[in-house]
């Protein structure tokens, strides 16, 4: 049924921004619900084998090119896994992560046997991780903005404190990093433009 394939869809795409959905379908038009689904390819029945393993073998270089960079967390009912950019932020509390996710919602590690430094330690290998506190990493991607109160204040409202002894390197860090990554630069347009 067609309304499942795409309310399926559908909950793929919130779970997982970067989800390759293929869609085989008998149906020959283009449905609008696909434009807030989007998915990778929308094959017509019946299947051609060698369109099929062409689509398929777009995807494998994609993945091969890709930095999904899936995090595994041991939790109490078993090993959740996510994709690191759906990571918002994560809080340590007590020998546990509280990982806080993009769609709002919050998963609790089992007791973690190292430090929290040594935990972050892949996560920081990213430009967009940040660590302002000693029990907090923050994705730069999901700061709304960083405050002279020494806090970061996130997309969601949360509020991450930032130390004291390293605010201004902090400060930096985070206003180097949403520069180089969002910021439109318009002066090395105009000074490489010839008139």
């Amino acid at each position: 049924n067609i309304e499942n394939s795409l309310n399926i869809g559908k909950a793929i795409r919130q779970l997982n921004p970067y989800a390759f959905i293929i869609y085989i379908s008998n149906i020959s038009t283009y449905k609008s619900e696909y434009l807030k689904i989007l998915p990778f390819a929308i094959l017509p029945k019946p299947i051609v084998k060698e369109q099929l393993f062409s689509i398929l073998s777009i995807m494998l270089k994609l993945l091969k090119n890709a930095d999904l960079s899936l995090l595994e967390i041991k939790t109490k009912d078993g090993i959740i896994t996510i994709d690191r950019r759906l990571i918002t932020f994560v809080e340590y509390e007590n020998h546990y992560l509280l990982i806080h996710t993009k769609d709002g919602s919050t998963i609790k590690s089992s007791t973690i046997r190292t430090s929290f430094k040594i935990w972050m330690e892949p996560l920081l290998e990213y430009e967009s991780f940040i660590s302002p506190h000693k029990s907090y990493l923050v994705n730069m991607d999901y700061v709304q903005k960083i405050t002279n109160n020494h806090t970061f204040v996130m997309q969601n409202q949360e509020i991450i404190p930032i130390s004291n002894q390293s605010f201004s390197s902090i400060k930096t860090k985070y206003l180097k990093y949403i520069k180089n990554t969002y910021a439109i630069n318009n002066v090395k347009k105009i000074a490489n433009h010839s008139f």
